[in-house]
């Protein structure tokens, strides 16, 4: 019995990257096929790990090149950007409309990242009306924002919508969902809204009660005697009637929310905040 001669290292190569474009054809018709999407360039990547650029190059070349792969197309977007699909699933006007939209989620988000970095501030819906149709799209801002969060890729970006229906965006990279949602409040300028669901939040969350030297500091910015103004405001408006005020003994008040914290639990809660913790270090 004849034992089969190994491969040369040039008919090996060419057998791998014969699968390797099989693979990369696949991928492409299946995303098309089962998915109804285009395929970018990104996620092509992990297939072409260790090989140079010349060489991806070549095995896209090759790949558009087969005849096995005449239903193979790529399109190019004005940021460079490739996308590659199948004709056999996708007509090319799909194809054209899903690329522009993923190039739309990816400006999004660049956008989106950069102001929750560089600004510290959630980035309104309506600032980023210009990038659709800039690429032709008819699709508005709103209808983008769910694909662009169902997207893995996206993960970071996350939508808040206020009680008037206003959307905000933002990128967990660089800003808490805690510290957003404190944005949020102050978007909808409704500054009893702001401190009362910023206590009953604390009162819910950690639990404890909140001192309203909070609302003077970022992103609340109150000036003092507003504060004073609006809590003893809302201390009398009967949709705030679960909030109660406490004084330490030092003077500092405090409110809480008695639907998460019971009045002596809050009490020595600000006992030992104010007091307690110096007394026993």
């Amino acid at each position: 019995m004849e034992e089969n001669a190994p491969l040369a290292p040039a008919e090996a190569e060419q057998d791998e990257m014969a699968e390797l474009r099989a693979q990369l054809a696949a991928l492409i018709r299946h995303d098309s096929q089962e998915l109804g999407q285009v395929t970018p360039s990104e996620a092509l990547g992990p297939f072409f790990a260790g090989l140079g650029r010349d060489q991806v190059e070549a095995v896209l070349a090759d790949l558009f090149l087969d005849e096995q792969n005449q239903d193979l197309k790529a399109l190019r977007t004005s940021e460079a950007t490739y996308f590659f699909y199948s004709e056999q699933y996708l007509a090319l006007p799909q194809a054209e409309e899903q690329a522009l939209t993923e190039e739309a989620k990816a400006r999004i988000a660049a956008r989106v990242r950069q102001e929750s970095k560089e600004m510290n501030h959630l980035t309104a819906a309506t600032s980023l009306a210009l990038i659709p149709s800039e690429l032709g799209l008819e699709a508005d801002v709103l209808a983008i924002v769910p694909r662009l969060q169902a997207d893995e890729a996206y993960g970071d970006v996350r939508a808040l919508t206020l009680s008037n229906g206003s959307v905000y965006l933002y990128s967990e990279r660089h800003i808490t969902a805690n510290y957003a949602t404190l944005l949020a409040r102050m978007e909808e300028d409704d500054p009893l809204a702001a401190i009362a669901e910023t206590v009953r939040e604390e009162s819910r969350v950690y639990p404890r009660p909140t001192n309203v030297s909070l609302f003077t500091v970022t992103p609340f910015d109150m000036d003092p005697s507003d504060v004073e103004q609006r809590v003893a405001a809302l201390l009398q408006d009967p949709g705030y009637d679960d909030i109660r005020q406490i004084r330490a003994s030092t003077g500092a008040v405090y409110l809480y929310s008695e639907q998460y914290l019971k009045g002596d639990l809050a009490r020595s809660l600000v006992d030992w905040q104010e007091v307690g913790q110096y007394e026993n270090p």
